[in-house]
């Protein structure tokens, strides 16, 4: 139980992470510095974005893996109880 309450836990933080990112791009629309500072900042979030959200799909896939995993011995148990084997 603790293990899925840290993965979701995680994966809230990860979404958090990815929409400031998303905020200070919006935000970066509008701001009055130079130029070349914004564009380098753009692409430098745009990475780290990218980045998260790759880091998301991992946690999100490795945790449904192992819910299947999880699933498939205890079907192998009901199909199979230790007094029968």
């Amino acid at each position: 139980m603790d293990r899925i309450y840290c993965a979701k836990k995680s994966l809230v933080t990860d979404s958090f992470l990815i929409l400031q990112v998303r905020a200070m791009l919006e935000a970066l629309k509008h701001s009055n510095e130079p130029e070349h500072l914004v564009a380098e900042a753009k692409r430098y979030l745009r990475a780290l974005k990218g980045n998260l959200v790759q880091l998301k799909k991992k946690k999100e896939e490795k945790e449904r893996a192992m819910r299947e995993a999880e699933a498939q011995a205890a079907f192998q148990y009901a199909r199979n109880p230790i007094w029968q084997v």
